[in-house]
């Protein structure tokens, strides 16, 4: 994941610096997934990533899950793990 978030970032240039320090901060929170290829992981394994970081905000949470939504999408996992489903 640390590379595809990379990737991501640089592929930004339409954000503003404070886009990119949320990503930053996100891709920060990654603990373990960090060292996964985007399609190693898991819907299972993002809910685990959740309740491992329970201790933030409910839309802190959701600021993070957008940004690593966003750098799946770049990456092409299909289906997106943390696609949101209805």
């Amino acid at each position: 994941m640390t590379s595809a978030f990379e990737d991501f970032i640089a592929s930004r240039i339409d954000v503003t610096d404070a886009t990119v320090a949320g990503y930053r901060q996100a891709q920060a929170r990654l603990g373990d997934l960090a060292d996964r290829e985007p399609r190693a992981t898991t819907p299972a394994g993002w809910q685990a990533w959740v309740a491992a970081n329970a201790e933030l905000s409910p839309g802190t949470l959701g600021v993070y899950l957008s940004a690593v939504r966003q750098v799946l999408d770049f990456a092409d996992v299909e289906p997106n793990p943390r696609a949101v489903r209805r």
